[in-house]
């Protein structure tokens, strides 16, 4: 079979993207998200009830609410919202550890092994979604870490997820209030993580009232960068 190669002044087509985004509670997270193309949102955290301009959404209790769910059952929708996404891994790994006790410890914890069987599980996930045809939107709550003599602040995700979020996710972007004014930042700086490959500039977010389809046109316009 001949060897596809495709030359860098050839067009690629991004189909779907995969965006987290993450920063302090109430900082206006979800509501972000619904501003999405046809948004279903995973409620991990039983918290949509907070939003304003809350869509559909599925109340998550365990990973067996959405183990199954199928290119039927998100006909309806063009972009998935995991709201949290370090909720959605405690769930897996629950779920991990009742299928099979030894990727658990004594006190309840994934072991090493288990670990690499929820990196495993999640990416295969996301695979999934995206074979759908589905845009996902990953919500995290913000957590100070150490970065050498200073702190640093990064989405809350459990173990070695972290890295594997960062791998396969188009942007990371931080919600945070500049003064007055909710300020969505794709750009890693010294108090904050990030990932930009889309260079997206730092983006103001407007009233929803008045632009409802706000990340709708956000996430286009990664995809049209990239």
């Amino acid at each position: 079979m001949p060897l596809t190669i495709l030359k860098s002044t050839d067009p690629v087509k991004i189909e779907t993207v995969i965006v987290m985004v993450y920063g302090d509670p109430g900082a206006g997270k979800t509501s972000l998200a619904f501003t999405a193309r046809e948004p279903l949102l995973l409620d991990f955290d039983n918290g949509s009830y907070r939003s304003a301009f809350r869509k559909d959404s599925v109340p998550v209790k365990a990973w067996a609410d959405v183990r199954d769910l199928s290119a039927a059952d998100l006909a309806p929708y063009g972009t998935i919202i995991v709201d949290t996404v370090g909720r959605c891994l405690d769930c897996m790994a629950v779920d991990i550890i009742r299928e099979n006790p030894k990727m658990g410890r004594a006190d309840g914890a994934l072991s090493l092994q288990g670990f690499g069987a929820l990196k495993a599980r999640f990416a295969a996930w996301m695979r999934q979604l995206r074979s759908y045809g589905k845009d996902v939107i990953l919500i995290a709550h913000g957590v100070e870490s150490r970065n050498g003599d200073g702190v640093i602040l990064r989405p809350d995700v459990t173990g070695s997820s972290y890295g594997e979020i960062f791998k396969i996710a188009d942007g990371v972007g931080y919600l945070h209030m500049v003064g007055k004014r909710r300020t969505l930042e794709f750009d890693p700086q010294e108090r904050f993580v990030g990932k930009n490959p889309a260079n997206i500039d730092p983006v103001e977010l407007p009233s929803f009232v008045q632009e409802p389809a706000f990340m709708a046109g956000l996430l286009d316009r990664t995809k049209e960068a990239m």
